[in-house]
């Protein structure tokens, strides 16, 4: 592929995006293929327990370029990155989704922002205040946006009172 068009051309007919992703499954499963017990062996163990997920991360993300466990599952996420970009680039209704849902967590954060109580966290070092902090104005958010819904409610209600209607109880 050396442009865009190239690309386009792919992702427009489905039996040339399945053989595309077909070909980076068998390019990328080469090295995972081998240490497939290993991958299970590891995600059975997280499943019942025996090794927490927290503990196996920290073991891989230290000085592990050599583990051969964590090339499996490098393999593994490029390999499920790579299908993900590929579905995002050929189903416009999957970035319809994601687009709407992005917007939504945007709009939410930057209301968030605006209601901010307390101040920034510009002149604190600690990470627990952070936490502290951001959680606490999520929270205030949270409330604020429940209080809004509840009083469009009780307003709609009232309005259709108003003119004889009755409104649903809820």
């Amino acid at each position: 592929m050396t442009d865009a068009a190239d690309m386009r051309k792919v992702l427009n007919d489905d039996k040339r995006l399945t053989l595309l992703v077909s070909l980076v499954h068998e390019c990328r499963t080469a090295a995972r293929d081998e240490h497939w017990t290993d991958l299970l062996r590891t995600a059975i163990s997280i499943r019942e327990g025996r090794v927490s997920s927290v503990t196996l991360l920290r073991r891989l993300g230290n000085h592990s370029r050599k583990n051969r466990l964590y090339r499996a599952f490098r393999e593994l996420g490029r390999v499920i990155r790579t299908i993900t970009l590929l579905r995002y680039l050929s189903e416009p209704e999957l970035r319809e989704q994601i687009t709407a849902i992005t917007n939504k967590a945007e709009a939410f954060h930057g209301y968030s922002e605006w209601l901010m109580v307390g101040g920034r966290l510009i002149g604190h070092n600690d990470p627990d205040h952070h936490e502290l902090v951001v959680k606490f104005n999520e929270l205030m958010a949270n409330c604020a946006i429940y209080s809004t819904a509840l009083d469009i409610t009780d307003a709609g209600r009232q309005r259709l009172r108003v003119r004889g209607q009755r409104g649903r109880p809820r």
